[in-house]
């Protein structure tokens, strides 16, 4: 489970999104305070898990969040790498755009799109697979678990630094699942998860892990004076 990632590519398979069934228009929000998905986007929300607001490291800043997201768009859009196209076999413009959320699960708008500061007990050095597997409805978990149909679940914090342990995580970039269907419409070889009583809304049949994606904040700063292309090679 233990693999450096790609930032960009690390979004890919969380992008539950896409598990729904193709329409013009996007369903019916659990919550009609919340700002309808306009076709083509998707609402990423990052959780920053802190224990010390003055470190840096855990309190990653606003500009450093919005540039990563900024570098992803142009990894979807075909723009990041421009001078590296292999010649014949051009990147593509798959046509999405992650978009910062604006507004939490009840409505309310974020003080800053698509960042939600949390202290978290234990995050300054934490095992991201525990993390992961653990009860996303638990109370401690439950305010930063958002809806999947609604938002990418991006949680920042520092994985487990073990050193010469097998547990050792601190080299690990990022770790994520596979897409998790919430409807009847999935993708080819992905498992949904149907409802299991008349009239149940596949809103309210959530994964009861954290399902969505972990990133490690210890390789998350850009690296002083390497331009952001280079970080990718």
């Amino acid at each position: 489970m233990k693999k450096r990632l790609l930032f960009a590519l690390a979004l890919l398979p969380a992008i539950l999104v896409g598990c729904q069934k193709s329409s013009s228009s996007s369903p019916t929000p659990p919550n009609p305070a919340l700002p309808e998905i306009v076709a083509g986007t998707i609402p990423v929300v990052f959780h920053v898990l802190y224990e010390n607001s003055a470190d840096p490291q855990q309190y990653i800043s606003d500009a450093v969040i919005q540039r990563r997201l900024a570098e992803l768009n142009k990894f979807y859009s075909s723009t990041l790498f421009t001078d590296r196209n292999i010649p014949g076999v051009p990147s593509q413009n798959v046509g999405l755009t992650f978009v910062a959320a604006t507004h939490d699960p009840s409505g309310k708008p974020l003080t800053t799109p698509g960042i939600h500061r949390v202290v978290y007990s234990g995050s300054a050095n934490m095992s991201a697979e525990n993390f992961l597997y653990s009860n996303s409805q638990s109370q401690r978990n439950q305010d930063i678990f958002w809806n999947p149909n609604y938002y990418v679940n991006i949680w920042l914090f520092s994985f487990l630094q073990d050193p010469g342990a097998a547990n050792d995580e601190s080299e690990v970039t990022g770790i994520s699942f596979l897409p998790y269907c919430t409807t009847t419409h999935t993708l080819f070889g992905l498992r949904g998860n149907e409802a299991s009583a008349p009239g149940e809304s596949y809103f309210h049949r959530l994964p009861n892990y954290m399902h969505g994606i972990a990133l490690n904040n210890r390789k998350f700063q850009p690296e002083a004076g390497i331009d952001p292309e280079d970080q990718y090679t």
